[in-house]
């Protein structure tokens, strides 16, 4: 057997992994990428995310796994295809920041949760916060509105006697215009 026949990239023809046990699942396209980088990526992969699960797969198959599980994503499936899922969010939005380092690779959509995405919006997901850093900031908003709550709580007291001054005021001018009254 050549070496080049052995360097050459096994493609899986087994069976996929459960993508529903995954919320989230990358699915990239790539065009000549060597031995050499895929084994830098699986490595990279396993450095970032390691729960997460690369695999290369035959078209067929994963339009059979798609059909089979009744799942929707078909149309993503034109060219050579890797599929990355990963266990959570943080995971995914490392492997979309690792692979987007690689132009061999171009990412083509994904799933979250149940629902399918295309690529650009997978990006724009990626760029947006994580929901434990805006629990976090909602979490440090409130905490840093103690101050502003308890000095307004003792502010109140001399704006409610104004208030009650004003009230008390009115009243008396009410009651002399209603006698016929002039005010003092």
């Amino acid at each position: 057997m050549s070496l080049l026949r052995k360097q050459k990239l096994l493609v899986s023809s087994s069976p996929l992994f459960d993508t529903r046990a995954y919320p989230f699942c990358l699915f990239f396209m790539y065009t000549h990428v060597s031995v050499t980088q895929w084994q830098l990526v699986r490595q990279k992969i396993a450095e970032l995310a390691s729960e997460s699960k690369l695999q290369v797969v035959k078209n067929k198959i994963i339009l059979h796994h798609f059909i089979e599980n009744k799942e929707k994503g078909a149309a993503l499936f034109q060219g050579p295809t890797c599929m990355i899922a990963s266990p959570n969010e943080s995971q995914m939005r490392a492997v979309v920041s690792l692979i987007s380092n690689f132009p061999e690779f171009s990412l083509v959509g994904g799933k979250i949760e149940k629902d399918l995405f295309h690529s650009a919006d997978i990006k724009a997901y990626c760029k947006l916060p994580s929901a434990q850093d805006v629990h976090k900031e909602l979490l440090a908003s409130m905490q840093n509105t103690s101050p502003l709550v308890s000095t307004l709580q003792q502010a109140h007291l001399p704006l409610i006697n104004l208030l009650q001054g004003c009230t008390t005021e009115l009243y008396n001018v009410h009651l002399v215009m209603s006698k016929g009254g002039k005010g003092e």
